[in-house]
């Protein structure tokens, strides 16, 4: 019995140095830049601090350059380190870093569509549609100031209700400039405390939970593996689909009263946009 157990412990470590070589060898044909030696399948996830990313990767840059590569499971990432790097990269040569990496958690739901995670001539598209109309609406404009200014005094008479009392302003201060952004897209603000307001932004925060914790990067990075699995990250799809529902409801509103000649804000431009490629 202990001669078996020796063999196949043998074995098994004879296996792993086989695939480790392979792919170690697979991996620097590549010819990507330096970085940590990934193990097999899991890459460098276990030479990651956990919670300290940021500080993970500043520590690789020390060791390897400004530019680097880390393995997030099978997949090579490049890291860029410092402002000099980053700015030949995201604006010297714009044009040639300006594709997004795919993120499995909302391909679902996205479909490759919007500005931040569409590519090529679709993200040029959108995103020229997006900051011409973002200007006719009053970006970087005085109205937008006012738009400001305006939900700011929001801000002040919520500060005032609390008569000196302590109070952590960031859900405060996020409130706030959720309903600019809401003012633009869809031509209204909420009240901080509206049901479907405080119930919309709950979703957006229990998104971005997800996407970030242990469960949602595993599924960025084991895709095909983790969209059979149980888990936490399966609800991401579920509360996606509630804030498109908030969405398409916000757009058949706008259909009913739509005036191609004068548009009221983001979703009306893009309405009268999507009639004219029609036509």
């Amino acid at each position: 019995m202990e001669s078996i157990g020796i063999d196949t412990l043998l074995v098994g470590l004879i296996s792993f140095l086989l695939i480790y070589i392979v792919w170690n060898s697979m991996r620097r044909k590549h010819n990507l830049p330096p970085g940590p030696t990934p193990l097999p399948l899991i890459g460098n996830l276990l030479q990651i601090q956990r919670g300290q990313l940021a500080k993970s990767l500043l520590k690789f840059s020390k060791q390897y350059g400004s530019v680097y590569t880390l393995y997030f499971g099978p997949k090579p990432v490049i890291c860029l380190s410092g402002y000099e790097t980053v700015k030949e990269a995201l604006i010297d040569r714009g044009e040639e870093f300006g594709g997004r990496g795919r993120l499995p958690t909302l391909e679902k739901i996205t479909q490759d569509y919007g500005i931040s995670l569409s590519n090529g001539e679709r993200w040029r598209q959108i995103r020229n549609f997006t900051l011409r109309n973002l200007r006719d609406l009053g970006f970087a404009k005085k109205s937008f100031e006012e738009k400001i200014q305006e939900e700011a005094r929001y801000v002040v008479g919520e500060l005032k209700k609390l008569k000196g009392k302590p109070l952590d302003v960031t859900k405060l201060l996020m409130d706030a400039i959720s309903n600019i952004l809401f003012s633009i897209m869809f031509g209204s603000r909420y009240e901080y405390k509206d049901e479907k307001f405080v119930k919309l932004l709950g979703i957006v925060e229990e998104t971005f939970y997800l996407m970030s914790s242990p469960w949602g990067q595993l599924h960025t990075i084991f895709p095909q593996v983790m969209d059979y699995i149980p888990g936490p990250h399966q609800k991401l799809t579920a509360i996606s689909e509630e804030l498109m529902s908030f969405i398409n409801e916000r757009v058949r509103i706008s259909q009913k009263t739509l005036d191609p000649d004068s548009p009221r804000h983001f979703i009306d431009s893009f309405l009268i946009k999507m009639e004219k490629v029609r036509t």
